[in-house]
């Protein structure tokens, strides 16, 4: 009897364990799916470590990520014109990583990136307000952090 006691414990512990995982900065991955719908607002860019927000040329960039896989970024470029684009996007198994289907670059990042381009990003942060992702492109790795609208 203690013995099963001692098991049943053991395994309700390991499910509640399961259930909080968290992302490395925050949020919980198990609300992913949840949280992830809506349109996230950019609000900081860091390249390698460095907050390199002043550096960016484009404006008014947001992504809008909907049910049914549809992904859609709007900004202003940096000779004002206003640019939308559609994609497809996934999660990776453990809403961990974002798998991005015909995804074109932004022309004009920044002085230092004339284009950026990903078709994955992982995620390091993902709760109801925030959506922070990292990626490498160019040899360095860029950081993106949103607001949620």
């Amino acid at each position: 009897m203690r013995r099963s006691k001692v098991l049943f414990l053991g395994m309700a512990g390991l499910i509640l364990l399961s259930q909080c995982a968290k992302y490395e900065d925050g949020g919980s991955i198990k609300k992913a799916s949840d949280n992830i719908l809506g349109t996230f607002n950019f609000s900081t860019y860091i390249r390698n470590g460095v907050d390199e927000t002043n550096t960016v040329l484009v404006t008014n960039y947001s992504e809008s990520y909907l049910e049914g896989g549809t992904l859609n970024r709007e900004y202003t470029d940096d000779e004002g014109q206003n640019e939308s684009e559609s994609w497809r996007w996934t999660f990776n198994e453990d809403n961990t990583a974002i798998s991005i289907s015909d995804v074109s670059s932004i022309g004009e990042w920044s002085a230092e990136h004339s284009t950026l381009s990903t078709s994955s990003v992982t995620v390091l942060r993902l709760n109801e307000t925030e959506l922070w992702y990292q990626f490498e492109n160019g040899g360095d790795t860029h950081e993106f952090r949103f607001l949620k609208e």
